[in-house]
């Protein structure tokens, strides 16, 4: 289990919307071969690394909220808001 897995807390069951007003998304969760899911950064087309961990092999709830988290905090830090 990767490290992101570890860190999950059951309790934390929000899950972000995106709203029509968001910007693109740039971390995006893709199911893998082996059934689990990954979160990809779709600038680079590879899995994310969180905490020195690729973001793979997780649950698809898990991968869903990793990969909302991600556009948020990516949209905070580039300003973008998609709301021009």
């Amino acid at each position: 289990m990767c490290a992101v897995a570890n860190d999950w807390h059951e309790e934390q069951s929000t899950h972000f919307v995106r709203s029509p007003g968001m910007a693109e998304r740039k971390y995006e969760p893709r199911q893998q071969a082996n059934g689990r899911w990954a979160v990809y950064d779709l600038s680079t087309g590879f899995p994310t690394v969180v905490n020195g961990f690729f973001a793979i092999d997780l649950p698809q709830d898990q991968a869903d909220y990793l990969s909302d988290l991600l556009n948020i905090q990516d949209a905070k830090q580039t300003g973008t808001s998609g709301s021009e």
